[in-house]
């Protein structure tokens, strides 16, 4: 008899195991089990705004910029709820009761009592930023979008972590930076949109579906099967872009969560090329600088012909960079008085006194918040821009 029980729980084993093993590659496991995922494009710099719009926006191609947020005054901050409470703590924010899935009707919240209850309680900060002490404090443009203005809206989303979204994608391209905790960013082209289980939308701007990302039914959802995807783990300090109209899935561990998002505007081309090409940018500006400061500064112009691709310049390069600018009937007193400011403006920017000017002086000094359009304040050089 005690065979006969053994035989047969074998035998029911057996059944089940050969029933698992022809269930579909990934059936009830998290969505992009079904197969190994692509990988993503990683670099440690940020590019200037004419190469990430030809080698990024313009093929919808994603890309992660390794711990390029580190570099920004901001970043220990952000991390650190004390800081955040001592500045912001009577400022009023979004917040949502909801950390998965969609979000729903959002209430306000000052940031004092949402440090107070974020670690214990299912609610989640979702703040479209746009004016204010935070937003032009704390906020800070990253290069690639220093060009044109091409920020649709920027927001802020804090929790204690464990969340998860739909899959589903946005109108607009985003550039995600992550100031605390992690990611994991599961990403599916665009031109895979018919073969996904949509949900129909009334405002058709963006896709969502409500299939379980948790245990995908794979017999339910078979054209999956077929679908690759992209996945990358994304740490604090790193910032990702999303192409416009890519379906994406994000789920965060448990623990302190802070990302700054900055949805963009560039579904036709925004780059003028001409008050692009040849310009210095910097790694990054403030909000308030991003929302005033012009595009194709003087400043910008020379430093950029001064160094002419290298790492650093001489005093002699900066010097040929502002003549070159000079137009044909500039009087001779105010072509000495201009190599006068170009000589102190380069002895300013060389702060250890070699001699040679290094972008990462010019770098320091920009994010020290000195001044520096006066030295070069003449309309009629301007004018040869």
């Amino acid at each position: 008899m005690n065979k006969c029980i053994i035989i047969i729980s074998c035998i029911v084993q057996l059944a089940v195991v050969v029933v698992v093993a022809d269930d579909p590659p990934g059936h009830m496991q998290p969505i992009g089990s079904h197969m190994p995922p692509m990988p993503i494009e990683e670099r440690d710099d940020l590019p200037n705004p004419t190469e990430f719009y030809d080698n990024y926006v313009t093929p919808g191609k994603p890309v992660v910029f390794k711990g390029v947020v580190k570099k920004f005054p901001n970043f220990n901050n952000l991390r650190n709820d004390s800081y955040l409470r001592d500045l912001y703590g009577d400022t009023t924010f979004n917040t949502d009761k909801l950390k998965e899935e969609v979000i729903d009707k959002p209430f306000p919240m000052k940031m004092y009592e949402f440090l107070s209850v974020y670690e214990k309680e299912d609610v989640y900060l979702i703040d479209p930023l746009s004016d204010g002490p935070f937003a032009n404090t704390e906020v800070f443009v990253p290069k690639p979008l220093l060009c044109e203005k091409v920020l649709n809206m920027i927001v802020i989303w804090f929790s204690s972590g464990n969340s998860k979204s739909l899959l589903h994608n946005d109108a607009y391209d985003n550039l995600n930076c992550l100031y605390d905790g992690s990611k994991d960013l599961l990403l599916i082209d665009q031109k895979y949109e018919d073969s996904l289980p949509l949900d129909v939308l009334p405002d058709q701007v963006s896709n969502m579906s409500s299939l379980d990302v948790e245990k995908v039914d794979m017999y339910k959802y078979g054209k999956l099967s077929n679908i690759p995807w992209y996945g990358t783990t994304i740490e604090a300090g790193d910032c990702f872009y999303i192409p416009i109209k890519w379906f994406h899935q994000l789920k965060g561990p448990k623990g302190r969560n802070l990302a700054i998002n900055y949805w963009l505007n560039m579904k036709n081309d925004p780059i003028h090329r001409e008050d692009c090409v040849g310009i210095f940018f910097p790694e990054y500006k403030t909000y308030s600088q991003y929302r005033t400061d012009p595009v194709a500064s003087l400043e910008n112009k020379i430093l950029f012909n001064a160094f002419n691709g290298s790492s650093n310049t001489t005093k002699r390069n900066l010097i040929s960079a502002v003549i070159a600018l000079f137009p044909d009937n500039l009087e001779q007193y105010d072509k000495i008085d201009h190599l006068k400011q170009a000589q102190r403006y380069f002895h300013l920017l060389d702060t250890n006194g070699d001699d040679v000017l290094t972008i990462q002086e010019v770098k320091s000094f920009k994010e020290s918040g000195a001044g520096s359009e006066n030295f070069f304040p003449s309309l009629s050089i301007k004018d040869e821009l």
